[in-house]
């Protein structure tokens, strides 16, 4: 039985950038955006409900999108942009539109 709309927990997509050379390939970025959030929500990780989504990666600016559940959006952004790592470029409820507006964009 699917639950109603309302009841299902939202989710936000964060589209960051590596600031760091040393990260070139999508599974090192991803395992390291996951270390990190590991270790910031250690005893409420499997509320966080994280997932790199590994297809919607840009390799050529080395950005990538990150799906969490929205109480834990902000911050999960405080913490990769604390590590020093990574950039958050922005946030939204709709995939689409993250990927559209941060993820491909000209800059």
């Amino acid at each position: 039985m699917k639950s109603k709309p309302s009841a299902r927990p939202k989710e936000r997509y964060i589209v960051f950038e590596a600031t760091t050379s040393g990260l070139r390939t999508r599974a090192m970025i991803g395992h390291e955006v996951q270390n990190i959030l590991a270790a910031h929500f250690k005893s409420r990780k499997p509320e966080l409900s994280l997932r790199v989504l590994y297809d919607k990666f840009n390799d050529s600016k080395m950005r990538g999108t990150l799906k969490v559940n929205n109480r834990f959006a902000r911050e999960s952004i405080s913490a990769l942009n604390s590590s020093g790592r990574f950039k958050t470029l922005g946030m939204s409820g709709i995939l689409k539109v993250a990927v559209r507006k941060f993820l491909f964009n000209k800059e």
